[in-house]
């Protein structure tokens, strides 16, 4: 047996079957030898041993001479293979190497083949990303060109004896350049710079050549509408302008200019992605979604989301839980990603009719970083982008909508964690504090469907593995993780897009504030006792664990005083006549409790009566000095601490603010936009100056709803024990002294009755929806901070199975159960007995348009995913006009039927009949 022998049949077991061969070992050039088979060869050396080469690469490898002479070069460009082919590293693109080259098998570019001195080079520098051509000549030299740069072996050019790099950064799709198209200067673009190149280099390089650096260029970089790949719009290099230069160190950067007035120029209202014109004549996009031209902003539109939560393991529950027989949990389970891609198809026919310029995502783009397996190459960044970019998301799944309107987003707290959490489980703390950990409501499944798809088990989590238990709030503390983050979407999380004169303001509030560096049993007593003890006293790693195991939001890190110093400019920089649009994840402010009772609104509190702030204030265990209890319009004024400090951001929240009040400002801002909570809330904020204080204000601005979240019922009421829920409405008319409703509604043969009530409130009798001078009641009303709830994880769950009651308790937290419980879960002796379900709740789970006419903001509309598919993704409100063809398809997702009353059925033994009607509950909203 050969070398050969020994590889093929390596091959073989491995996977490989070359099949049979088509002719005995021969003779190769430079005492090498090759046996070929119908599916690829086998070539030996004695430098490099035996090794395969097949398939596309096997064709290159070929056209470039083999382990022979190139015929186009005369010279033995490659050698013989010193690898089998094989991934690589990072992306799992095939690639071949060879003794001197290597072959990459690049997708869209027919294989690149890279040699000498340019791949030598390419070993040893990693930034450029995969090449994307091989060896060109060029400008007098050879050159290859990269997802990322540009390599240059000048050749001929006295005294440059070295490979030179240019780097190429077009923008990338979660941060694009905003251009006027009618703008001689904004057509002219700087995307490739050579930097820190000595001035010998350039000197010499100039003389030789002077064009060289326009000449690597010409004809290269073109810029294509997305959804028209081959409609390019050709970029001329024109000049190259140095900057940051030094008597010895020259940076320069190639001025590229798109000509007016040619066949295929820049339209108003376009999104562009950036491409490279390969060898073969096709185009190679560099950035997506990277340029978008609009020639005047009075008038445009933004659409807000927030909180997509993309992951890959959402796109498999579906079919997991009809695999279990769960049917309906699969039908109504909500699919983050689902969501995402319907948002696509309607942001994409609003733009069509003039409706929206922009979309802003603030942050918790995704659930966590990666899939335990994944690496890299497909985590959930990455899985993001190619739901925007309409790609498919898995292997064999169909091709999906592109997004065609620019997209700006900033990161979340879930964007830097590292880890996937489960869905259910429970936290063992010392002594008798339990904690239920549930993150099944948002996905709108039952418990009892959630401990199904893990696998019939709920974890828990103690002094035994704690670390274990808070793993899925970790984040990469060395930034190493987020790569796809910044090379994808932005590299600077936090920055200002100048829309005309208005300012769009994008800021980043981080992680999770306060991660414990270890969890220990000491630490978990801390947790348990609510208090820092001995050794841990000035540990700054206690709060954000508390608050997630009390049930209540994760604090956000915040802003830096960088981060504010430029917002501040920003604000400066919009005058007196642009809008000032902030966005962030995390709120600056949020109450504790997330709770907005009706008596909280500037509607009410006036005349509200004061005993129902008492009680709330009790009730959320605030201090409440700073909380007036009526004859205000504000509902609170002062110290951010006292009760608005649940999931809040402790760095420069108060400092923002103050800012966005127009404190030490010439003018406050327009509007903030955030998520992080999962609720629609609307709240406005004033500076008294008699007072010097912040007045906190609550209501319904920019539109009233026609329902809204419950309320607790905390004080006596006839017939309405103290814990009901209050459903809300909002009635024209209703009168400002009307009290609750009861209504007693049975669950179910055996079920104790279950107390709620209704309330009809008055509207905000001022919204911006009735404003008959937009401009002016921005100006009375202004800044409005505005909460949107997530576009992916569902705020109210709009289902819930049977509630049973666990006599006596398994553990001190759980006190019931929701639905079938597994075979096992619950010891001999425990009875399960019906309860009554929770009080079902509305849900907004959805996004915002602002609509922006004249310079002033005219209408702000709150769409819901719910009422958008009932209404067959066309919504009363919309112009009408026909959308262009290519929009023609947008087919909306099924609006899902409502759900079934559980047939009736023998009671099992031991355990009561279930409750005949499904309940909903208003689950406590909390972001992750």
């Amino acid at each position: 047996m050969s070398a050969i022998s020994d590889k093929y049949n390596q091959l073989k077991a491995r996977g490989l079957d070359l099949g049979p061969p088509l002719a005995n070992e021969e003779p190769a050039p430079s005492g090498g030898r090759v046996r070929r088979y119908r599916n690829g060869n086998i070539y030996w050396c004695s430098a490099t041993g035996a090794h395969e080469v097949h398939g596309g690469i096997l064709s290159l490898y070929l056209a470039h001479g083999g382990p022979g002479a190139n015929p186009h070069t005369g010279g033995r460009d490659l050698g013989y293979p010193a690898s089998d082919e094989e991934p690589l590293s990072g992306n799992a693109m095939p690639h071949s190497r060879f003794e001197w080259g290597a072959i990459y098998w690049i997708p869209g570019t027919g294989g690149c083949v890279l040699y000498g001195s340019l791949y030598s080079q390419y070993q040893r520098e990693s930034t450029v990303g995969m090449p994307i051509t091989g060896n060109v000549a060029v400008a007098g030299g050879q050159a290859a060109y990269f997802e990322r740069g540009i390599m240059f072996s000048a050749g001929g050019a006295p005294g440059v004896d070295r490979v030179l790099i240019g780097k190429m950064s077009g923008p990338p799709t979660g941060c694009p350049v905003v251009v006027n198209p009618t703008s001689t200067p904004e057509r002219r673009f700087g995307f490739v710079e050579w930097r820190d190149m000595k001035r010998q280099y350039y000197t010499a390089l100039t003389a030789w050549r002077p064009s060289v650096f326009t000449d690597l260029l010409q004809g290269r970089l073109a810029l294509a509408p997305v959804g028209s790949p081959l409609s390019l719009i050709s970029m001329i290099p024109s000049q190259v302008s140095e900057f940051g230069s030094t008597q010895f160190i020259v940076n320069i950067r190639a001025i590229l200019d798109v000509p007016a007035g040619t066949p295929l120029d820049l339209k108003d209202r376009t999104l562009y992605d950036l491409c490279f014109k390969l060898p073969n004549g096709n185009p190679y996009t560099l950035s997506h979604h990277c340029i978008y031209t609009k020639s005047n902003w009075d008038q445009f539109g933004l659409l807000h989301i927030t909180d997509l939560h993309i992951s890959g393991r959402n796109d498999g529950f579906r079919s997991r839980l009809q695999s279990l027989g769960l049917a309906d949990a699969g039908k109504e389970y909500s699919n983050f990603q689902d969501n995402l891609r319907d948002f696509i198809r309607y942001a994409n026919k609003l733009h069509a009719q003039g409706l929206a310029d922009v979309v802003l995502a603030t942050g918790d783009l995704i659930d966590y970083v990666a899939e335990e397996p994944e690496g890299a190459r497909m985590d959930n960044f990455v899985r993001l982008r190619q739901i925007l970019l309409g790609h498919p998301h898995t292997p064999g799944s169909s091709v999906g909508t592109e997004l065609r309107v620019p997209i700006f987003v900033t990161r979340g707290n879930h964007d830097y964690r590292l880890h996937p959490y489960e869905l259910r489980a429970d936290v063992d703390l010392p002594g008798d504090n339990d904690k239920g950990l549930n993150e099944h409501s948002a996905h709108n499944l039952t418990e009892s469907e959630a401990v199904a798809l893990q696998g019939g088990r709920t974890p828990q989590f103690g002094a035994g593995n704690a670390e274990q238990g808070v793993r899925a709030i970790r984040i990469d503390e060395f930034d190493n993780k987020y790569y796809n983050f910044k090379s994808l979407f932005t590299p600077k999380s936090s920055y200002v897009v100048r829309l005309g004169k208005h300012r769009l303001v994008v800021l980043d509030t981080k992680y999770d504030n306060g991660l414990p560096p270890q969890v220990d049993l000491l630490f978990l007593t801390q947790l348990a006792a609510g208090k820092h003890i001995g050794v841990l006293e000035n540990r700054d790693f206690f709060p954000a664990t508390q608050k997630l195991l009390n049930g209540r939001g994760p604090d956000s890190v915040g802003c830096t005083p960088d981060e504010l110093n430029m917002f501040r400019n920003a604000v400066v920089e919009a005058g007196t006549d642009g809008l000032v649009i902030v966005g962030l994840h995390c709120p600056p402010f949020h109450i504790n409790g997330g709770e907005y009772p009706y008596y909280q609104r500037e509607t009410l509190h006036p005349t509200a009566n004061p005993a129902l702030t008492e009680a709330f204030v009790a009730a959320a265990k605030i201090p409440g000095t700073t909380w007036p209890r009526t004859g205000t319009p504000h509902f609170k004024d002062g110290d951010l601490l006292d009760g608005m400090d649940d999931g809040f951001l402790p760095h420069g929240g108060q400092s923002f603010i103050d800012s966005c009040a127009g404190v030490n400002l010439p003018r406050p801002v327009d509007l903030v936009l955030y998520g992080h909570h999962h609720e629609r809330v609307e709240h406005r904020v004033r500076f008294n100056e008699a007072s010097s204080k912040i007045e906190y204000l609550n209501d319904f601005y920019t539109e009233n709803p026609e329902r809204y979240y419950s309320t607790t019922s905390l004080i006596a009421q006839p017939d309405l024990p103290i814990g009901s829920k209050i459903e809300i409405l909002v009635v024209a008319g209703a009168s400002l002294a009307a009290v609750p409703t009861l209504v007693r509604r049975h669950s179910g043969p055996g079920v104790p009755v279950r107390h709620s009530a209704r309330l009809d409130t008055p509207p905000y009798p001022e919204p911006l929806s009735a404003a008959a001078n937009p401009r002016d009641w921005w100006n009375r009303h202004r800044p409005i901070f505005a909460q949107t709830a997530a576009l992916g994880p569902i705020d109210e769950r709009q289902r819930f199975g049977t509630f049973y009651k666990v006599e006596p308790p398994v553990q001190k937290y759980r006190t019931s159960f929701e639905g079938e419980p597994p075979p096992g879960m619950f010891p001999r002796g425990v009875s399960l007995e019906p309860t009554p379900g929770p009080h079902r709740d509305v849900s907004f789970q959805g996004f915002r348009l602002v609509q922006v006419k004249d310079g002033a903001i005219e209408r702000m509309r709150y769409i819901t995913l719910s009422e958008l598919r009932r209404n067959n993704f066309t919504m009363p409100w919309e112009t009408g006009r026909r959308p262009f063809d290519h929009f023609g398809d947008i087919h909306p997702t099924p609006t899902p039927t409502p759900p079934r009353e559980p047939p009736s059925r023998p009671p099992r033994t031991g355990i009561p009949p279930p409750v005949v009607e499904r309940p909903i509950v208003r689950d406590h909203r909390r972001p992750g």
